[in-house]
């Protein structure tokens, strides 16, 4: 579930079974982005779940080898949003510091109406653009008669922009654009944050780059180095010191002392032979 990005995703997604009455329960695990849904057959097809993740705004990724660079796409795609909307606040700021000190000379009037209209065309692809996210999720929530978090944040972006915008045409103000690219700024810099916090703490996520790259297997009284994607049930390795054991093995000959933490979190090691 790649489109996963916030509390209210996993919310939204946990309460599948109130939205039909063929799925009993949905889990989901952040930091894989992988959704679970326990469902009745009879009353919902696999399609229909499908369909319904859409109209949630959650498309569902099958492809799973391709996850990581849906990842990296949604990444980018948020980099690109964090620096659009930094640059529109930085701008609106610098047009905005004639009102910031109150500076009210007739000569600089006419600047001040041209500064509120370059800020008004500054914020337009940050409503558009930026914002989406939580414009989409706010509409489809609301369509599906539950409110998440992302409804009043969208409530609150409209209101300030429309507010601001209605100042600029109608000539009775300044408008309050630095305070609606900022809060988007703000909020992209939380969601940027959140992901990157996720991604440091995400063990699982790729488990099997611990792993050496090849192993050596005994055949034939013989030693061959092998990749680990080569291994076949039946073959025989040899595990050195220290080494990683990279698929379900029976100890052949001798003893040994396994380190299981890997696995079950525990310090003790265990003696096999």
């Amino acid at each position: 579930m790649p489109s996963v990005h916030c509390a209210a995703c996993i919310w939204l997604l946990e309460k599948l079974n109130r939205l039909h009455d063929g799925v009993y329960r949905s889990e989901i695990n952040y930091l894989r982005k992988e959704l679970t849904v326990h469902f009745d057959a009879e009353q919902l097809s696999l399609k229909q779940l499908f369909e319904l993740l859409e109209d949630l705004g959650y498309p569902p990724d099958l492809q799973r080898k391709k996850g990581n660079t849906a990842q990296q796409k949604n990444d980018k795609e948020l980099l690109v949003k964090l620096g659009l909307a930094g640059f529109v606040f930085g701008n609106i700021m610098l047009f905005s510091f004639p009102e910031y000190l109150s500076i009210n000379e007739e000569s600089l009037r006419g600047f001040s109406e041209l500064f509120g209209w370059i800020n008004l065309m500054l914020a337009i692809p940050v409503l558009v653009y930026c914002d989406r996210d939580y414009l989409v999720s706010a509409w489809k929530s609301l369509k599906l008669r539950y409110l998440t978090i992302d409804v009043p944040i969208s409530l609150g972006i409209i209101t300030l922009f429309g507010r601001s915008a209605y100042e600029i045409i109608s000539g009775t103000g300044t408008g309050y654009f630095d305070s609606f690219a900022g809060l988007i700024f703000f909020l992209l810099v939380g969601k940027w944050f959140q992901s990157r916090t996720y991604s440091a703490i995400a063990f699982d996520r790729d488990f099997k780059s611990y792993f050496p790259m090849a192993v050596a297997k005994v055949e034939a009284g013989e030693e061959s180095v092998v990749l680990i994607e080569k291994i076949k049930t039946g073959d025989r390795l040899r595990i050195l010191n220290n080494q990683i054991i990279p698929a379900d093995c029976m100890l052949s000959s001798g003893e040994a002392i396994v380190d299981y933490s890997f696995v079950s979190g525990e310090s003790d090691s265990i003696r096999k032979g």
